[in-house]
């Protein structure tokens, strides 16, 4: 009896390794949560993506969670979800950034009757002389990213502090610009 109390912590850990092989060989099992602010943030091979990645996992089932732009990194970090797409960049001291499914361009979206509204490409000038909406819960970084708050010869862009520009109208959005640099 006092042998096997002696060997009883060795065959533990062994016992532990033992499981842990086989469920190495047994390959990713589970649930696999990704949480998606957008259709494009996941990129546009990510029903791909989820479906290989399934089909060489037979084991994991992927459920995909609409998360919101202005909060996508609270259910991260509570456990809600395993992995997020997200808009880049995000420099926060607890994550690790994985591979990038996409790199999308930048869209303005402006009430019909806008100035800029008939534009095909308006630039980051442009927006000088412009309210603009705030992003509320995006990290600073993120929301530099899509909307800096200079242009590039360095006049502000003024930022409004709601997540609805104020030139918002009942006659709705116009598509203002297939591309903003």
């Amino acid at each position: 009896m006092r042998c096997l109390e002696e060997l009883r912590p060795c065959l533990d850990r062994l016992d532990g390794v033992l499981s842990g092989v086989q469920r190495r060989r047994q390959g990713v099992s589970g649930t696999l949560n990704v949480g998606v602010v957008s259709p494009p943030t996941g990129g546009s091979h990510f029903s791909e993506i989820v479906k290989v990645f399934q089909d060489r996992h037979p084991g994991c089932r992927v459920v995909v969670h609409d998360v919101a732009m202005t909060s996508a990194l609270a259910p991260l970090r509570a456990g809600e979800i395993d992995v997020v797409a997200l808009r880049l960049p995000v420099d926060q001291d607890d994550l690790v950034i994985g591979p990038i499914p996409s790199d999308e361009r930048r869209a303005l979206a402006v009430a019909r009757g806008h100035r800029l509204a008939d534009r095909t490409v308006v630039e980051l000038e442009d927006l000088a002389d412009e309210r603009v909406a705030r992003l509320p819960g995006l990290p600073r970084e993120t929301e530099e990213a899509i909307l800096p708050a200079r242009t590039p010869s360095g006049a502000v862009i003024e930022r409004t502090g709601t997540s609805r520009p104020r030139s918002w109208s009942s006659s709705g959005w116009s598509r203002a610009a297939s591309s903003c640099t």
